[in-house]
């Protein structure tokens, strides 16, 4: 029993010391946004649609009318090849109801490539056991500059006609 003890003592201080993050185990909020907006940013650098709507929630694809149009603005836009990506805003929130819960996230990025500065801003659930089909993001904007409006009204990828449908 002691040698179990002695063992599992050494484990937790080693652990201590080189810290969860070090190994991997553990990743802070911001790294795992950090991490999904890096995700995000790659795939429309590499054109790939259809994993990028794997990233969405089921919910957002459901509400969403204008994928494919808001990818291809998304395209149209970007330039370059990225070179960094760090989160400027964040907001999170949780709600519980009856061991259930809800974890959702508005986060804001700026985003360096060789040739071009962007903000991309990003809505989503990293988990929701409340309501399962809004896991996922459920909306994204890819601007040059800052975002005027909140477009809340809205699922999936950002592209200039929710302007004009806002007038």
């Amino acid at each position: 029993m002691r040698k179990i003890l002695a063992i599992g003592g050494i484990i937790l201080i080693v652990l201590n010391l080189t810290g969860c993050k070090s190994l991997g185990l553990f990743k802070s909020n911001d790294e795992k946004a950090t991490d999904l907006g890096y995700s995000v940013i790659k795939l429309v650098e590499d054109g790939d649609e259809e994993k990028l709507q794997e990233l969405f929630s089921e919910k957002a694809l459901e509400d969403c009318t204008d994928f494919e149009t808001g990818f291809e603005y998304a395209r149209s836009i970007y330039a370059g090849t990225y070179e960094s990506i760090k989160i400027v805003g964040y907001n999170e929130s949780s709600h519980y109801d009856k061991g259930k819960h809800s974890h959702e996230v508005k986060a804001k990025y700026e985003v360096e490539t060789s040739s071009s500065t962007y903000l991309l801003y990003l809505y989503y659930w990293p988990s929701n056991t409340i309501n399962p089909a809004e896991e996922g993001v459920y909306r994204m904007i890819l601007s040059t500059n800052n975002a005027e409006k909140s477009y809340s009204q809205y699922a999936g990828i950002y592209n200039p006609n929710w302007d004009v449908e806002d007038s």
